[in-house]
């Protein structure tokens, strides 16, 4: 479908980071929201994960957890409500004199029967559509993901999931996703994660923005061995999802999160028969 040439829309670009999950996005997500204010000058526009960075939000789901809600929602209305919540953010920023907008979550990359009608409407209106996605080799992202989906963040109910249990229901599926994506007429710059030393300065020469506008915020750090354990213990104490919030602020007041000395075993700690043989031979 050509763009329509009449469209107020007509030159504005937008960006749109699609993840996948565990390839930086919530590092690119914090830096951009730091950076947002800096971006406007140089006439950027950052939506957020879900248009929340817009002048007068319309709709409940327009947070940063706001993605669970739209969910929710019927598709047919779910789209709608996206192209009305993306029409009103080109409409704010060209008030601003803001010709680009970049809109990045992570949860986009597996919900392609959602986003790309919005997107294909939106480009039938003359903005031009960019798709950006970034895939890293399955092992480290399968190791990657089990620590923040299967320990941390309880993503399902009953017992803490093994490696093998997990990984066997939820290893990503990367061409299955993006071939959803490649069915549209819109650009799609595909980047191996893997092959970035820095997954931010990527991404911002991807979108054409000079990095000075924007600081690292590099997050997600991989927690401390005794912090996992601690995790897994506690979820595994809970039937149903358990958020990693519930522990994550006491871990990082603590210094557990962050603690990279040797861990102690309990069992190590219990006296053996051996060693109770000795406190009898000294009593």
């Amino acid at each position: 479908m050509s763009p329509d040439t009449t469209s107020e829309f007509l030159g504005q670009s937008l960006y749109v980071h699609i993840g996948a999950g565990k390839t930086g996005s919530t590092s690119i997500q914090m830096a951009l929201r730091n950076a947002k204010d800096l971006l406007l000058e140089s006439f950027v526009g950052y939506v957020g994960l879900n248009f929340e960075y817009v002048a007068d939000p319309i709709f409940k789901w327009q947070a940063p957890i706001g993605w669970q809600t739209l969910e929710k929602i019927e598709n047919t209305q779910a789209i709608n409500q996206l192209i009305n919540a993306a029409k009103s953010a080109l409409a704010n920023a060209k008030k601003l004199s803001v010709n680009k907008l970049v809109w990045s979550n992570e949860s986009l990359f597996e919900n392609a029967e959602i986003v790309v009608p919005v997107l294909e409407h939106l480009e039938s209106i003359g903005v031009k559509i960019t798709v950006v996605a970034y895939i890293r080799n399955h092992s480290s992202w399968a190791q990657s993901a089990y620590v923040q989906w299967g320990i941390k963040h309880k993503t399902y109910k009953g017992p803490i999931q093994s490696f093998p249990e997990w990984v066997s229901r939820n290893l990503i599926n990367y061409s299955k996703c993006i071939k959803a994506y490649t069915s549209s007429r819109f650009s799609l710059v595909l980047r191996n994660f893997d092959c970035t030393d820095d997954v931010l300065i990527d991404f911002l020469k991807v979108i054409e923005v000079d990095e000075s506008c924007v600081k690292s915020a590099w997050v997600n750090e991989s927690p401390a061995p005794t912090a996992l354990k601690l995790w897994a213990l506690y979820n595994n104490q809970h039937k149903d999802e358990v958020l990693p919030g519930d522990l994550e602020w006491l871990f990082q007041a603590s210094g557990v999160f962050y603690d990279k000395t040797p861990h102690l075993f309990y069992e190590d700690l219990i006296p053996r028969a051996s060693d109770m043989l000795l406190v009898k031979e000294k009593a």
